[in-house]
């Protein structure tokens, strides 16, 4: 299953990059069937470009947002990057999303997928 968004990213609430250190671009969407919702691994297309990433797609429950968001995170990640308009494509989901009880559980989380991704990326 692929799934693929674009658009131009949006301000978020700077919680990935600064609270947990895990910098992120994101898109707002509107409906999104909740049994899509997960997390992915995905690639973004800037600017000529085609990066390996890790995509949440849905709404970031751990902080209680409704917001139907896709948060991507590129993992070789370079502070600089803030492209005007992006397409994520979503095509392996490797969990649901969840409700974890601390920013720090989840930044265990992300981790997890990050290295998850880095081995199916072969980075």
């Amino acid at each position: 299953m692929k799934l693929i968004f674009s658009g131009r990213p949006v301000s978020g609430s700077q919680r990935g990059g600064r609270l947990i250190g895990f910098p992120t671009i994101n898109l707002e969407l509107k409906e999104i069937p909740e049994q899509k919702w997960g997390v992915y691994f995905s690639y973004i297309y800037f600017e000529s470009k085609k990066l390996p990433a890790i995509s949440h797609l849905g709404p970031i429950l751990t902080f209680d947002e409704k917001k139907i968001k896709c948060e991507t995170h590129i993992i070789s990640w370079r502070s600089d990057i803030s492209p005007e308009m992006v397409k994520v494509k979503l095509f392996k989901k490797i969990r649901d999303i969840k409700k974890f009880s601390s920013s720090a559980e989840l930044a265990d989380q992300i981790k997890e997928d990050i290295d998850r991704a880095r081995k199916y990326f072969k980075i």
